[in-house]
C-alpha cells in the first residue's frame, strides 16, 4: 500500500510539472522589438515643461522681490516680501500660452497687476543650449501707476 501511494505521489508531481512546463512554453518569447512602449515626442516643447522661470538678475518693486513664474502644474507668478524673505505663489487666471510665446496677468496682493509678455527663444526641451528659456516684458500696475517696467531674461529649473 505504501509502494502505490509513494507512485501515485510522484505521478501526481510529474502530472504537475507537465503542466506547469507546457504552459511556461506556451506563453510567447519576449525578443528584442517584441515590447512597445508608448512613444516619446521628441520634440517636447519648453513652454509645456513643469518646472520654474528665475530671472536672470533679482529685481524689486515695492516691498517685494521678483522670484519668477511657473506654468506647470499651475499658472503662477512668485514674488517675496522683503519683510519675511518667504515666496508666495499667485495664481493668473488670465494666461495665453501659444508655441513660443506668452501672456500672464496675475493679481498680486499688496502689489497690484503683474503682466509677463514674451517669447520662449528655444522652443524644444532637448536643446542644450545654455541660454535663457524665456524672454520678455515683466509689468507691474498698481491703481494705474507703473511701479516697473523691464525687460528680462528667464531660466528654467525643475523642481522646488
Amino acid at each position: 500500500m505504501t509502494r502505490t501511494r509513494l507512485a501515485l505521489l510522484i505521478l501526481l508531481a510529474g502530472a504537475l510539472g507537465l503542466v506547469w512546463l507546457q504552459a511556461r512554453l506556451s506563453e510567447p518569447a519576449v525578443v528584442p522589438g517584441s515590447v512597445r512602449f508608448a512613444p516619446v515626442d521628441p520634440h517636447r516643447r519648453q513652454i509645456d515643461e513643469e518646472g520654474y522661470y528665475l530671472p536672470q538678475g533679482e529685481f524689486s518693486v515695492d516691498g517685494f522681490v521678483f522670484n519668477g513664474f511657473s506654468l506647470r502644474p499651475n499658472v503662477s507668478v512668485i514674488l517675496a516680501s522683503l519683510r519675511d524673505s518667504i515666496q508666495h505663489p499667485s495664481p493668473c487666471p488670465a494666461a495665453t500660452m501659444r508655441g513660443d510665446t506668452m501672456h500672464l496677468a496675475c493679481p498680486y496682493p499688496g502689489l497690484g497687476m503683474v503682466t509677463v509678455d514674451g517669447t520662449f527663444p528655444i522652443r524644444e526641451v532637448e536643446d542644450s543650449s545654455s541660454g535663457p528659456r524665456f524672454i520678455g516684458m515683466v509689468t507691474i500696475t498698481r491703481d494705474g501707476r507703473t511701479l516697473h517696467r523691464g525687460r528680462h531674461s528667464f531660466f528654467f529649473t525643475v523642481g522646488d
